[in-house]
């Protein structure tokens, strides 16, 4: 979905408290209007999960310009999008911060782009399974 339809649907939704992506593949391009203060203003809980092209940096420019944010899931991320200085300042602003990263990556299998696009036999993350509703019971183990 292009970055500019990403902006007109977050920004017709000023009550929205939770915003929650599945593989949606999103890169820090799509969702740069989560960044502005004023689009999402009441967002409390953000959940993004296997989204292998976002960063932590991204992540943590959201959460600066959303102080009512709470609670940050991050789950079945590729380990070279995350950023340690980001997820130190992230932890800063909210009460709760889970992180969660895929076991292996398409490089760490061998495979190229569009194999691994097809094939995800090779990818291992605890984001997949039975979680599919457990959004509550991840954040209360990780407190």
């Amino acid at each position: 979905m292009p970055s500019a339809l990403w902006s007109s649907i977050l920004e017709q939704l000023p009550y929205l408290k939770s915003f929650r992506a599945v593989a949606c593949d999103l890169t820090d391009e799509n969702l740069q209007t989560l960044t502005l203060w004023h689009v999402l203003p009441r967002l409390t809980k953000l959940n993004l999960d296997n989204e292998l092209q976002l960063s932590t940096s991204f992540i943590e420019q959201v959460v600066w310009t959303h102080p009512e944010l709470e609670s940050v899931s991050l789950r079945g991320w590729n380990p070279s999008n995350i950023s340690i200085q980001s997820l130190e300042s992230i932890k800063q602003r909210v009460q709760h911060l889970y992180v969660e990263t895929l076991r292996n990556t398409p490089e760490d299998i061998g495979q190229s782009e569009t194999d691994s696009e097809s094939d995800h036999s090779g990818w291992d993350s605890e984001s997949d399974g039975e979680w599919l509703s457990g959004d509550e019971a991840v954040v209360r183990e990780t407190c």
